[in-house]
């Protein structure tokens, strides 16, 4: 739970780094995934409105990759394939509708899609690399 809130938290902190820009940089659609805000038409054009509308968390992962690298994520990655298993688990773990498996190898493989989906993002957003990516993961979970 911890690592995803640690993503979306990445998100809307880049969501934060394009708050200041004008439209004509980023368009109402663009902002409305970045800033999970709902859109209306006002006098013809596009604007934001204040209500909330929520996306999925792989949802924006795809839109922010596409918007900013000009590429979607590659569907056969491996890291793009444990976060969708690691998101299910979550879902799961959140909305119960029975008994969930986790196993400590399960947390392992997410908490490394977690780090790698920072880190492709990093490098679509800001053509780097998450400092922390490069650091690996302790493989002892107990």
């Amino acid at each position: 739970m911890l690592a995803f809130a640690a993503l979306e938290a990445h998100m809307n902190a880049i969501a934060a780094d394009f708050a200041e820009h004008n439209s004509t940089v980023l368009g109402v659609l663009d902002r409305s995934i970045l800033f999970e805000q709902q859109y209306h038409l006002d006098e013809g054009a596009f604007a934001l409105s204040p209500d909330r509308k929520m996306y999925s968390l792989e949802d924006r992962v795809l839109f922010i990759h596409r918007r900013f690298s000009g590429k979607p994520i590659r569907g056969d990655s491996k890291w793009w394939h444990d976060l969708k298993q690691g998101i299910d688990a979550r879902n799961k773990l959140t909305h119960p509708r029975g008994f969930v498996h986790v196993s400590s190898s399960m947390v392992k493989q997410t908490l490394e899609a977690v780090v790698a989906a920072i880190d492709a993002l990093y490098k679509a957003v800001y053509k780097r690399r998450f400092p922390a990516a490069a650091l690996g993961l302790d493989t002892r979970i107990d």
